[in-house]
């Protein structure tokens, strides 16, 4: 009887522990793609009980996009919910192209705050706007260009107000300018910032509503690493002008050009972290594909794409050294590692302006390439095309 107790006490002791794993280890959100079978194996080892999620003795067959609430259980026992995002199975078309981007945002980033005077005036500092503050409004109103801005502050006749944006949404601020002894002009003490402009990699385009990923990562204010909302933007085309290697400590880069007479290749609708969204204007050359889900990417050989001249597009071998099924961080679910010698010689592995490279493995596009490590420019890290493509929906 006490061995009967003894067995008992450890199998609930197992069972608790593995529940508990379970809900740390799994994620709050799972991505699937609609009709497309997956092992349990690869994604839980659980059932999900869900009417549009067929579960199978060994597999997760979701028949539907869309969004649910999933119920997770062990051993028939329900213990944690999850939200499954099903996404369509569509073939995309594989990027590997360069492109211009310039973006414009529908607020003003605070670069600097400084003095208006000798006396060491700020009435910005004195408001508590710091660098990195985003403003998204002038005395209720939208903010315009920083020349806008500046101009409006001269005009306007005592105090003024402005909306500052916070996690929490907007908190207004009110100061009074001061006249700049520098140039006697009414000043806050501010440098800001709309715009910014830079060479990436196109991922891919669903020729379906010709729709693109683009990045795999966002585009942030250089000084502040603020990311930029969107007011409008383009992608371009653009050349390559110098290829600055990369060594240990030290990026390298590719120098992109945009020219005077650059065909704009289609619109800027979205800034997330997982890359750039938008629509082209015309369908580019490029191979039809499948996406690969991140269960079904394994470690050892793959490919990524990617032009250094700006024009011609090579494919160039890789190795997946690590794959994070569960990371916070979707720019970093790979991490990858440059093997192809071509590539070496030429850049010194990954550089920037490659961030938007795909990836594939078995024919299929599983994700880009996001970041090189500083210290070993042969290494960087990679998101899953899961993550870009969900997070394009509504594009």
């Amino acid at each position: 009887m006490r061995k009967r107790r003894i067995i008992t006490s450890l199998c609930l002791t197992v069972l608790l522990v593995s529940m508990i794993a379970g809900y740390i280890s799994l994620p709050d959100r799972v991505i699937l793609y609609k009709d497309r079978s997956w092992k349990r194996d690869d994604i839980t080892n659980l059932s999900i009980n869900n009417e549009y999620i067929e579960t199978l003795h060994d597999a997760i067959v979701p028949r539907k996009a869309g969004d649910y609430e999933a119920s997770l259980s062990l051993f028939g026992i329900p213990y944690k919910n999850v939200t499954v995002r099903v996404l369509e199975d569509e073939k995309v078309i594989v990027g590997g192209s360069s492109i211009g981007i310039r973006l414009y945002a529908d607020s003003l980033i605070v670069i600097a705050v400084g003095r208006v005077n000798s006396k060491g005036k700020s009435p910005a500092e004195e408001a508590g706007i710091k660098e990195g503050d985003v403003i998204v409004s002038l005395n209720g109103e939208k903010v315009g260009s920083p020349e806008e801005f500046s101009k409006r502050i001269e005009e306007i006749n005592g105090e003024v107000t402005l909306g500052i944006q916070t996690g929490d949404g907007v908190k207004n601020v009110t100061l009074t300018p001061e006249v700049s002894e520098y140039d006697n002009v009414k000043r806050i003490g501010l440098w800001v910032r709309d715009s910014t402009a830079g060479v990436g990699t196109l991922t891919y385009m669903n020729p379906k509503d010709m729709s693109y990923g683009a990045l795999g990562h966002g585009v942030s204010d250089s000084d502040t690493g603020v990311k930029f909302t969107v007011k409008e933007g383009s992608v371009e085309e653009c050349a390559i002008g110098e290829i600055k290697k990369g060594e240990k400590g030290v990026p390298g880069e590719m120098k992109g050009v945009f020219l005077s007479n650059a065909k704009v290749l289609g619109n800027i609708t979205k800034n997330e972290k997982e890359g750039i969204f938008g629509n082209l204007t015309h369908m580019p050359q490029g191979e039809m594909v499948e996406t690969g889900h991140k269960s079904e990417i394994k470690k050892g050989v793959a490919h990524i794409r990617t032009s250094l001249d700006g024009k011609t597009v090579e494919e160039y071998e890789i190795e997946i050294l690590k794959v994070s099924k569960n990371t916070k961080n979707p720019s970093k679910g790979l991490v990858i590692q440059v093997t192809d010698e071509r590539l070496i010689e030429k850049t010194g592995g990954i550089v920037q302006g490659m961030s938007g490279s795909p990836i594939l493995q078995d024919g299929k596009l599983i994700g880009a390439v996001t970041h090189v490590l500083v210290n070993d420019p042969t290494r960087g890290y990679g998101i899953f095309i899961e993550n870009m493509l969900e997070a394009s929906e509504g594009n």
